[in-house]
């Protein structure tokens, strides 16, 4: 069985954060677009490894949404997705 990884974008105070499953955040981005942009990063990085990655945002109410998997996703699907969350 392949372990599966979550990284989770969420808001703390002024700043975005990318926390890996229940963690605390890590790192500090100055909006939500560059905190998924290094998720989605990592998750390649991560996935080469041989893990199985999602992805997630959480929303506002506290609910989450989980992002489409690059690797599985053409190009300019993506693109638009992103820009929809934001």
């Amino acid at each position: 069985m392949i372990p599966r990884i979550f990284f989770v974008v969420d808001r703390e105070e002024a700043k975005w954060t990318v926390g890996c499953g229940d963690g605390d955040g890590s790192g500090c981005f100055p909006s939500r677009r560059a905190a998924m942009e290094f998720a989605l990063r990592e998750a390649e990085r991560v996935r080469s490894l041989g893990y199985e990655i999602d992805v997630l945002v959480r929303r506002r109410n506290g609910s989450v949404r989980k992002l489409p998997d690059p690797a599985r996703k053409e190009k300019g699907t993506l693109q638009s997705e992103e820009s929809r969350l934001n």
